[in-house]
């Protein structure tokens, strides 16, 4: 006698089933009456907008179908990062080198893939949304202030001077350092100096200036 098993999936979910471990396909919302034997069943929670299952690149290879149908499948290539937009506001950033699947059904999923060898600074209007994400945005954010001057080193290289103002660098492929650099006049003493008269009398002197940093870079290859 053949038995049947009932799988409900409410509004919120879906299912994947599979048969000796073979994939049968997603169940969406409903009553299902499927054949018990062999049957395995994952419940998912679409507001996890993520599908985190083993089976993600089986669909990915072997399914296409059933990925046009559910998901939007995002993949990142090994100097690429990508801004995943759930409902036109940031959910998260994909690293190198990585593959996601995303539900269609509940919110709209978008993305945009950014190689960050070619383009190691944030732009400035993704910095807000991305900040919210902490260390997860895989970005170094630092803030230049009004009497400094940033020195930008990508891997160890001076890249550039930065001026006052908010920055951010993707720090998933190279390393970025920014070195701040004080352009107010500073104070410089120096004492106890010998020297000669006129007439060979030798007198000790004191010294007092004040310098300012009028090239960043020049100063600190100077260093």
């Amino acid at each position: 006698m053949l038995l049947f098993q009932s799988i409900v999936v409410r509004e919120n979910e879906r299912a994947l089933i599979a048969r000796h471990g073979r994939f049968l396909r997603i169940l969406e919302p409903g009553i299902h009456r499927v054949l018990a034997w062999g049957l395995t069943t994952e419940m998912w929670q679409i507001t996890e907008p993520e599908l985190r299952t083993a089976w993600k690149d089986i669909l990915v290879r072997r399914y296409p179908e059933v990925v046009e149908r559910h998901f939007i499948l995002v993949e990142t290539g090994d100097t690429e990062v990508a801004i995943v937009y759930a409902d036109a506001k940031v959910l998260q950033v994909m690293t190198p080198g990585k593959r996601a699947l995303f539900w269609k059904d509940l919110m709209e999923i978008t993305f945009e893939r950014i190689d960050v060898i070619g383009e190691p600074e944030v732009p400035a209007e993704k910095r807000p949304g991305l900040s919210r994400l902490g260390p997860k945005a895989g970005a170094l954010f630092t803030t230049v202030d009004e009497s400094n001057a940033g020195l930008l080193f990508l891997d160890n290289r001076l890249v550039r001077s930065l001026t006052p103002g908010p920055y951010a660098f993707w720090n998933v492929v190279s390393s970025p350092r920014v070195e701040m650099i004080d352009l107010r006049a500073q104070p410089m003493e120096i004492s106890g100096q010998e020297v000669l008269t006129r007439d060979k009398v030798s007198v000790r002197v004191n010294i007092s200036a004040q310098y300012r940093v009028a090239d960043p870079m020049k100063a600190r290859q100077s260093v």
